[in-house]
């Protein structure tokens, strides 16, 4: 919502989804998201390189310079409305310093992977300054392979994925000898910031109007929730029903009878090694596989493209808390963050999710077989999102003021509250469709991008994945008292992917030489009785 104070001035209103990232930030959960991005070498530059000239940290910051007026959120802060009674609101920081916003590192010894992944859990560990524009570039030189990287971070009310890939190709090149990108037209000039007077004026249409759309929210949700209540009882009933007679035809419409009775409640989730209260440090690891295996495994096994990271992901987990001697008897849950963002709403910043508790399927030993549950429950857990509406939790956030979550989330924290109940999830798991094109900084190719998703209380572990120029980069983050060899994980979630894919060969081969084997294997199915 945009707001006009005396003046003329126009006001971006924090979104209550995006503000509620900022309530819930506190000195062990920092709420920013981040991304490794690797350049190539000078000697892979060749003419491209010449072109653009040699990436340095100078030449790096000069570009954002001369895009801040492309790039708004860069330029942006948060003031809060006095007495927390409102949303805040984005204002132009008229203390805009780029120096304090853009750094350069060097890699200690060779600059090898290791060094790499201790300076990113350094950077993803600090938390932002909330008085500032909310967002830091590391330029990192010193690397093994003789490029550079940058390491970006920015706060997740400011961004989401989505968004996030769109300002990165608004900051980098599309070709290898530059863009050219037109200059403002005026000189910037930054918004004036408002008075806490105009703020509590601005606050009071929705302080009065709150209590109504309370209201209208508690009668919208509990007509939206009872439906599917009522389907998931019967669905259990019906999964009781076909375990007592099996053969039974299953539910219509491609999804399993049971399917409903496997979509997880919050607070009845097994507990792991890795969910527990956090601590302020992260560690971090990086991996990538291949996007054709991906599709390989698509075609062959079914589901979708997303069903599949989560089938690679679970069964990297079930394998690393196996060797722990860890692994719990019934499934793991993900939270799966889903992006509801419009056509209409492609250019906007900000946060556009929705979410959806997922059972992995960590209690299936057979990769293919997981695979399939996992799409079914997919398919569920999708039709209950969009039953009970994408926007009702963005509706339910905006009602709610950092008087209520701010507090709370500060409680949880401090009493190391997680350590003691139970959790709402296991592990956050986030698919981000990156760029399917090139991008290039100075002349210099992007190489890869690996991508970082935030830690909440109790859930000490993320997996965030993006897709980019044939490869999907997996970003592990890792609360460092939780996830002592987060390394581990990304080795057995690479290994989960070598398997399924194995297991998708095999299984193609099979139903081949039984289809050879079979007579009339392949006989029409659609012929109708005479």
């Amino acid at each position: 919502m945009d707001l006009v104070i005396p003046g003329g001035d126009l006001l971006k209103r924090l979104s209550g989804l995006d503000a509620t990232f900022l309530y819930l930030e506190t000195p062990r959960m920092h709420l920013h998201v981040g991304a490794l991005v690797v350049f190539d070498p000078p000697e892979h530059r060749g003419a491209a390189g010449g072109a653009g000239g040699e990436i340095s940290f100078e030449r790096l910051k000069d570009v954002v310079a001369s895009r801040l007026h492309l790039l708004p959120p860069f330029r942006r802060r948060v003031v809060q409305v006095p007495f927390h009674l409102d949303h805040p609101v984005w204002v132009d920081d008229p203390h805009f310093d780029l120096d304090y916003h853009m750094r350069r590192v060097g890699l200690p010894g060779s600059g090898g992977s290791e060094a790499l992944s201790e300076l990113v859990a350094d950077v993803i560990s600090r938390p932002l300054d909330l008085e500032r524009p909310l967002w830091e570039i590391y330029f990192v030189e010193g690397l093994e392979s003789n490029g550079v990287a940058v390491i970006a971070k920015a706060h997740h009310a400011a961004i989401d994925g989505v968004s996030g890939t769109e300002l990165a190709a608004l900051l980098f090149d599309l070709e290898p000898g530059g863009t050219a990108v037109p200059p403002p037209e005026e000189p910037w000039q930054p918004e004036r910031i408002p008075s806490e007077p105009e703020m509590l004026r601005m606050a009071l249409g929705s302080i009065v109007s709150r209590p109504l759309e309370v209201g209208r929210l508690v009668g919208k949700t509990i007509g939206a929730l009872l439906p599917h209540v009522e389907a998931g009882a019967a669905a259990v009933a019906g999964s009781m029903l076909a375990a007592d007679a099996p053969g039974e035809a299953r539910a219509g419409g491609g999804v399993d009878a049971g399917a409903h009775s496997h979509l997880p409640l919050p607070l009845r989730v097994p507990k792991t090694s890795f969910n527990s209260s956090l601590s302020t440090h992260r560690r971090v690891a990086i991996t990538e596989v291949p996007l054709s295996e991906v599709k390989k495994v698509r075609e062959i096994g079914g589901g979708s493209v997303n069903d599949v990271v989560l089938a690679g992901c679970a069964g990297g987990l079930r394998e690393y808390l196996r060797s722990r001697g860890e692994l719990p008897s019934e499934s793991l849950v993900a939270l799966v963050p889903i992006s509801v963002r419009r056509p209409s709403e492609k250019a906007e910043m900000g946060n556009r999710i929705a979410a959806m508790l997922i059972e992995l399927g960590s209690d299936i030993d057979d990769p293919l077989e997981r695979l399939s549950c996992l799409s079914v429950r997919t398919r569920a857990g999708k039709d209950r999102l969009e039953g009970i509406g994408s926007t009702l939790m963005s509706e339910w956030a905006d009602q709610v003021t950092p008087l209520v979550a701010a507090p709370a989330a500060r409680v949880a924290s401090n009493s190391k509250l997680f350590s003691r109940i139970p959790v709402p999830w296991n592990v956050i798991i986030s698919n981000v469709p990156g760029p399917e094109f090139p991008l290039y900084a100075s002349g210099s190719r992007m190489t890869s991008i690996h991508p970082f998703g935030p830690l909440v209380e109790g859930v000490g572990l993320n997996i965030t994945v993006m897709s980019y120029m044939g490869m999907m980069y997996f970003g592990i983050v890792g609360c460092r008292d939780l996830v002592p060899e987060i390394k581990d994980v990304a080795s057995f979630v690479e290994a989960s992917f070598h398997e399924l894919n194995v297991a998708a060969v095999a299984s193609k081969r099979e139903r081949s030489r039984r289809a050879r084997t079979v007579p009339n294997a392949k006989a029409p199915t659609n012929v109708q009785p005479a």
